[in-house]
C-alpha cells in the first residue's frame, strides 16, 4: 500500500486488550498511532454525528480478528495494509506462528514500507476460521490496496453474514482513501442515503486516486439499496 503523510488530530486509540462489542460503528486502525499516519478525526466526527456509538481499536491480532464475526457491530471499517485476497495485522510475521494455517493458505505475510513483515490474514481465513455468522449483517469497508480487484475476499465476508462489502479496485493512497470514506460515510451514515448513491456520489466528488486510478466500490451489485435510514 503506497502511504503518503496526512494532517489531523490525533485519535486516541483504544487498546485492543480489552477489545469490546458495540452495536455501532468499528474502527480497526492499524496504520495510525503508534504509527505515524493518523486518522483525520472529522471520521470519528462523522460517525457521533450520526448518533451510531463508535468504537475504534489501534491494532487487531489474529485472534481478535477470529471473533470479529461474533459482534454485534453494524459497519466494520479496517484502515489497514491490505491486497486482493489479504488484510494485514499489526502483529510481526514468523514462520512459527499458526503453521496449520499458513500451510492452508489461510495466514500469510505483509512486507512493509519500512521492511517490517507484518502477519495477514486471508479469504480462506475469513470462510474457514472466523466464529460463527455476523449477528446484524454489517458493512465491512476496507480502508486498504485491492480489495475488490477480485471477489475472494468480499464473498467470504458475505458468507459469514454480511450484508456488503466495500473496497478499492487497486493500489490506493491513504490519503485520498481518507478523504472518500470521509465523504461515504456523510453520506450513508448522516444523510441515510443508500450505499449505492454514497458511493456512486462521492467517487464523482473526489474521484478516482490521482496517482493510481483506483476506485472505490462494493459487492455484490445487489447490495445497492442498502442504507441505515430510520
Amino acid at each position: 500500500m503506497i502511504v503518503l503523510p496526512l494532517t489531523g488530530s490525533l485519535i486516541k486509540g483504544q487498546s485492543s486488550e480489552s477489545f469490546p462489542d458495540g452495536s455501532g460503528v468499528l474502527i480497526v486502525d492499524e496504520l495510525g498511532p503508534p504509527n505515524e499516519y493518523a486518522m483525520p478525526s472529522s471520521i470519528v466526527e462523522i460517525v457521533n454525528d450520526s448518533g451510531m456509538q463508535v468504537v475504534y481499536v489501534s491494532d487487531l491480532t489474529i485472534e481478535q480478528f477470529n471473533s470479529l464475526s461474533s459482534l454485534h457491530y453494524r459497519l466494520i471499517i479496517f484502515r489497514v495494509h491490505s491486497g486482493p485476497d489479504s488484510i494485514g495485522m499489526r502483529q510481526k510475521y514468523s514462520t512459527w506462528l499458526y503453521i496449520d494455517d499458513q500451510l492452508n493458505d489461510e495466514v500469510g505475510a505483509i512486507r512493509l514500507q519500512k521492511g517490517e513483515v507484518a502477519m495477514t490474514v486471508t479469504a480462506k481465513f475469513v470462510a474457514n476460521k472466523m466464529s460463527g455468522t455476523f449477528p446484524r449483517s454489517p458493512i465491512v469497508l476496507i480502508e486498504g490496496c485491492g480489495t475488490l480487484a477480485d471477489t475472494g475476499l468480499a464473498e467470504a465476508f458475505m458468507k459469514r453474514g454480511a450484508v456488503a462489502f466495500v473496497g478499492w479496485d487497486g493500489t490506493v493512497t491513504l490519503s485520498h482513501a481518507d478523504i472518500v470514506t470521509e465523504k461515504v460515510l456523510e453520506k450513508l451514515l448522516v444523510k441515510k442515503e443508500t450505499l449505492g448513491n454514497s458511493i456512486t456520489e462521492s467517487m464523482k466528488e473526489a474521484g478516482a486516486d490521482p496517482f493510481t486510478g483506483a476506485r472505490l466500490s462494493y459487492y455484490p451489485l445487489s447490495a445497492s439499496s442498502v442504507s441505515y435510514g430510520n
